[in-house]
């Protein structure tokens, strides 16, 4: 039997709820699933997006959110959700942003963006081949913002051509995700507490997980992969000296499964060598 669409007041208590959980000193995963849990109810509620007026089961729906860097001009994945489960390293992916782009757009604006359909947007980069393959079409590319402070986007998409959020789902929505941009800040200020608190403490488990690794080769993987997570690079690789030929070879990479780079001539690269004899830390713009 036909039920009329919900009514903005009906979804209040649902929000009220999401709006407490986020509030609460809970770690960043938990933050994000509440989060994306709302924001796909939202997504599935008929009247909410536009074109929808009763219940479709056969609509797919996907979530993305992502942390602004503003030194890097990236955004990186902190999760969402995926109609497709092996796609799931999708949510956690490093995107750069580029001149013109919709990402660009919605960061600089600081407002949300429209999308009748992400398959034919070329401004989506990258992106387009990904959303081709997910079938997902209709999107609202949101702020994720704290105050003045531009913290992450989230990308609310659907199966279906044109679909995106109404003036009321968008409002609530965005309640939400200014909701979390304070949580994020929450954690955002403990971290940093700690760290004045107990700098070493990073260093201190790195060491002990090294000395508990199993053989040579384990330890440089962790230690490739800590300096990765710590210093937040596109790319970090392990060079190891080969004195009889006179060169640096690529041991280690990260993140992996990328081609890395041919060996460097230890002439081509003299000054660096001379600096890092001194055990200094060498940084090259």
């Amino acid at each position: 039997m036909y039920s009329p669409p919900p009514t903005d007041d009906s979804r209040l208590p649902a929000l009220a709820v999401a709006l407490d959980k986020l509030r609460a000193d809970s770690p960043l995963e938990a933050l994000v699933q509440v989060a994306t849990d709302y924001l796909r109810a939202e997504l599935l509620n008929p009247g909410v997006i536009t074109g929808v007026g009763l219940p479709d089961p056969e609509m797919d729906t996907f979530i993305w959110l992502g942390l602004y860097d503003p030194d890097r001009h990236t955004l990186t994945g902190i999760g969402g959700y995926l109609p497709e489960k092996t796609d799931l390293p999708l949510l956690r992916q490093r995107l750069t942003i580029t001149p013109g782009d919709i990402w660009e757009q919605s960061v600089m604006q600081k407002v949300a963006l429209d999308i009748p359909d992400l398959r034919d947007e070329p401004q989506t980069g990258e992106w387009q081949t990904k959303m081709r393959r997910l079938s997902i079409s209709g999107a609202t590319l949101m702020p994720i913002r704290h105050q003045d402070r531009m913290m992450g986007v989230a990308l609310l998409g659907t199966s279906r051509w044109g679909m995106v959020l109404r003036n009321e789902g968008r409002l609530r929505c965005g309640i939400v995700l200014s909701e979390l941009s304070a949580g994020l800040e929450r954690l955002e200020a403990s971290q940093q507490q700690e760290q004045v608190k107990r700098p070493g403490e990073p260093l201190v488990q790195v060491l002990g997980r090294c000395r508990a690794a199993k053989d040579f080769e384990s330890r440089l993987k962790l230690l490739i992969d800590q300096a990765y997570q710590f210093i937040s690079p596109d790319r970090a690789i392990l060079y190891w000296y080969e004195p009889d030929a006179g060169c640096f070879w690529p041991r280690l990479s990260a993140p992996r499964g990328r081609r890395v780079e041919d060996k460097l001539p230890q002439e081509a690269v003299q000054n660096l060598v001379q600096a890092l004899l001194t055990e200094d830390v060498v940084s090259i713009a």
